[in-house]
């Protein structure tokens, strides 16, 4: 095999791995997104700036069912 061939065919090679490797984190996105969208407790914090101070507020309960 000539080198005109073989490049091309490394290129290919190389964007294979890097298509599973990308496969790979969108599924952890994809696992740690669905952890919020079942209900879990997820935490979220809010600072707050004012001129003299800043605050945080913090909740770890985001189900709406639960806010009256």
């Amino acid at each position: 095999m000539n080198n005109e061939q073989q490049q091309p065919e490394q290129i290919i090679v190389a964007l294979q791995l890097e298509i599973q490797e990308l496969k790979a984190s969108l599924s952890r996105c994809k696992d740690a997104g669905n952890a919020a969208s079942e209900g879990e407790a997820v935490p979220v914090e809010i600072i707050y700036n004012t001129e003299f101070e800043s605050y945080k507020q913090g909740t770890w309960d985001l189900n709406p069912d639960t806010h009256g």
